[in-house]
């Protein structure tokens, strides 16, 4: 979506409209919509006595209120806005752009035939010399895009070229999505490895494909060293994965052991967080077979919190697979179970029964009780009478 910059009449009204502007930008859209209703009534205020002035110079103001609407995800409500701009032609050619490119945005790979309508109003040469260079970019990228949906891929590739050359950080994703529709992952790859800048999306992508791939250490390499990631727990599972694929159990288990230590320091976690995470190298270690540097991790832990049942149950398990006698130690920490004083044990052992191998419960009745209900039986056998059967 692009943000319209057009500023109309330089009065109060346009004041809180460009204070709306700076909240949008900054992720304030219940903010800036209150701004730009404020904008809306100064600028009725200010042309009250000429209708068509005012109706040009709100025009910016009903896109932005659109797009205040597309950031919510209100995509009905949107178009509604940016259609009454395009269809009453009251703002000028760069308003009206934007609010075509932003319909574009917002029908996707679907409605291709609106979307090619929209893009003309958007592509003009009177239209282009009005825009920002960063508005240019995006109608350019959408463009490039409605190629790829209507399957012109000799087109798509064409404009991606184009929008390499002119330095937009995306375009390389727009040539590896060629390459990669035509089968050609490595130079898939390639397009992306050799991007000039190296954006957050141009990498995550380039990680994606050398996953598919099977190149799990350049995966691994294209991965890590990501600032906007680093200390985050999804962030440090994916790495430890394909370090593991790569390097195998040690430098994996080595790698979870600093970042842990890193997430302590880091004070943005609770206690419970840090302690489930121990638990689960914990577990991660013993299952690779290492049960000694399991105990020396849940140690730790409950040095910190002797209290952590799940800690002490996973330290002896990991402890009787190399010390059994030192197991039988750590097992008289646990906690005696508390049984509530209400519950009857004896009557429980008597009602509560044993389960066959269907998981059926049986309950266990008292010998008298059986010979009772043995004799009721019999007897109700022997009442009965024979009953004669035609043949």
């Amino acid at each position: 979506a692009v943000v319209s910059t057009q500023s109309g009449h330089y009065g109060r009204d346009e004041l809180c409209y460009n204070s709306a502007c700076y909240k949008l930008a900054v992720g304030d859209t219940d903010g800036a919509e209150e701004r730009l209703h404020k904008a809306k009534e100064l600028c009725k205020k200010e042309f009250e006595d000429d209708e068509q002035e005012f109706e040009y110079e709100q025009a910016p103001i009903q896109v932005m209120l659109g797009l205040c609407e597309q950031q919510r995800g209100n995509s009905k409500e949107a178009v509604t806005l940016y259609n009454n701009v395009i269809k009453e032609k009251h703002g000028d050619a760069q308003t009206v752009a934007v609010a075509a490119n932003n319909i574009i945005c917002i029908n996707k790979d679907q409605n291709m035939f609106d979307s090619k309508k929209k893009l003309k109003l958007c592509t003009g040469e009177q239209v282009t010399k009005r825009l920002a260079q960063y508005q240019r970019h995006s109608i350019d990228f959408n463009s490039c895009l409605l190629s790829f949906y209507t399957n012109q891929l000799e087109s798509f590739r064409n404009k991606s070229l184009e929008l390499q050359q002119s330095g937009l950080d995306l375009a390389p994703l727009l040539l590896a999505t060629y390459y990669n529709k035509e089968k050609k992952m490595d130079e898939a790859v390639k397009v992306l490895t050799d991007a000039p800048v190296r954006s957050l999306a141009v990498q995550l992508a380039l990680a994606q494909l050398q996953k598919s791939k099977g190149d799990f250490e350049g995966c691994h390499k294209s991965l890590s060293g990501l600032s906007e990631f680093e200390g985050r727990p999804g962030y440090i599972n994916i790495l430890a994965g394909l370090l593991l694929h790569t390097a195998g159990p040690e430098k994996c288990i080595g790698y979870l052991e600093d970042a842990l230590t890193k997430l302590r320091s880091s004070g943005s976690y609770s206690a419970s967080q840090l302690n489930e995470w121990t638990i689960s190298l914990a577990r991660f270690v013993l299952s690779q077979n290492l049960p000694q540097r399991s105990a020396t991790i849940l140690e730790y832990l409950l040095s910190r919190d002797s209290t952590n049942i799940k800690a002490l149950a996973l330290l002896i398990r990991s402890v009787s697979l190399f010390d059994a006698p030192r197991a039988k130690d750590v097992a008289q920490r646990l906690p005696e179970i508390q049984i509530p004083s209400e519950i009857n044990l004896e009557e429980l052992e008597m009602g509560v029964g044993v389960t066959s191998g269907r998981g059926l419960r049986k309950v266990i009745q008292p010998e008298e009780e059986k010979i009772k209900e043995a004799n009721r039986r019999f007897e109700t056998k022997k009442k009965k009478v024979p009953t004669a059967t035609l043949r």
